[in-house]
């Protein structure tokens, strides 16, 4: 059996293994998975089955340096097996979104490819080649160099971004702090009939905005609109309760069951967004 049918049948198998571990994580509803769920397993899947081509690839390595030892495979051989290895390394970098990884294993690519054609113009010149092959091998060189300069400018620019966001941090944290000492501030002034409510729908408005400038991800997004949910739940019942003992006008409820309401739906969109981009 050829390689290339040893890492097709370990693919499939990995994509199988991986549909299989997600089955058994995750308890049965029915047939009815929601997108989160299916995409959920298709990322584990394609990973599971990127871990096996590196897995396979490193074998083949192996293989063709014991082969090469007895005099069954050559230097050229050898170098076009480490040069797949490298790019089942990238491929699975990139399914994992490590920038850095990957761009180790392209700057090993891009070595491994300058090697093969050095080797094969030495050939070129001894007459064991073709020109053919070695203007192939420089294609790949230059392809290879140009995913490289790509992948470390991607790279350079989200450390960029990095350090430019642990700059901003600190001043989103400040203002996510005053905004909550003004949100209890004008609760307190409403309880005690001394402000309308609109002040505190306003504050309450601008906290939300500056947690999510926070937040790490979808997660911890869904999290924040959720308890924006329930704190605009508690002060439509304040609101309520007011108006109940005719401390403050109808406007003002309606005012908060708004409010309520368009946390909801900002929830709703969410959740909704989170499934999406999975």
């Amino acid at each position: 059996m050829s390689m290339r049918s040893i890492l097709v049948i370990g693919v499939i198998g990995a994509i199988l293994i991986g549909g299989a571990r997600s089955q058994a994580a995750e308890p049965a509803d029915d047939g009815k998975d929601t997108k989160q769920s299916l995409a959920s397993r298709a990322q584990a899947a394609k990973l599971d089955a990127l871990q096996v081509a590196v897995e396979l690839r490193q074998k083949d390595v192996q293989f063709k340096q014991r082969l090469q030892k007895k005099g069954y495979a050559s230097q050229t051989d050898l170098r076009s097996a480490e040069i797949q290895l490298e790019e089942a390394r990238i491929k699975l970098a990139q399914a994992r979104n490590d920038r850095r990884a990957a761009v180790t294993f392209q700057e090993a690519a891009v070595k491994l490819q300058q090697q093969s054609v050095e080797r094969l113009a030495q050939l070129r010149e001894k007459g064991f080649a073709a020109a053919g092959d070695v203007l192939k091998a420089e294609v790949a060189l230059q392809q290879a160099k140009a995913r490289l300069a790509l992948a470390q400018a991607q790279l350079a620019l989200e450390e960029k971004t990095s350090r430019d966001d642990e700059k901003l941090q600190p001043l989103l944290k400040q203002r996510r702090d005053v905004l909550r000492e003004q949100v209890k501030a004008s609760t307190h002034r409403y309880r005690s009939g001394e402000a309308a409510i609109g002040p505190i729908l306003e504050a309450m408005s601008k906290l939300v905005e500056a947690e999510l400038d926070l937040a790490a991800g979808a997660q911890e997004r869904i999290a924040l609109r959720q308890k924006q949910v329930q704190i605009a739940q508690d002060v439509e019942e304040l609101a309520q309760a007011r108006h109940r003992v005719a401390e403050s006008a109808i406007d003002e409820v309606l005012g908060a069951r708004a409010a309520r309401l368009q946390a909801e739906i900002d929830l709703y969109r969410e959740q909704k967004q989170a499934v999406a981009e999975k």
